[in-house]
């Protein structure tokens, strides 16, 4: 994201060297949090955050169904064209668990 917000972490591909490092001390202190769950909404191939998302410490990492996700997520659903529709069907699932 180009404009951080105080409220939202935000992070490009500037935070993390070509090695990998996270330059970045908010998005390593996002990492490491050891969240219950983290929601992955993203299903783009974006390396960073499929980098991001594979560093997390998150317990349990739901997003949507993708190949390029197959391997990080311990929960996925299906990605439907009303993507709101999909993101409430993760929040029904959740609210279940």
């Amino acid at each position: 994201k180009e404009k951080p917000d105080e409220e939202h972490l935000t992070f490009s591909k500037k935070d993390i060297s070509g090695t990998g490092s996270i330059k970045s001390n908010s998005l390593s202190f996002f990492v490491n949090q050891p969240f219950d769950f983290l929601l992955c909404l993203d299903s783009s191939e974006n390396i960073n955050f499929k980098y991001v998302l594979a560093l997390s410490k998150a317990t349990c990492k739901i997003g949507f169904e993708a190949p390029q996700y197959h391997d990080l997520l311990q929960m996925s659903i299906k990605l439907d064209e009303n993507k709101q529709k999909s993101v409430a069907n993760i929040l029904k699932y959740l609210k279940m668990i």
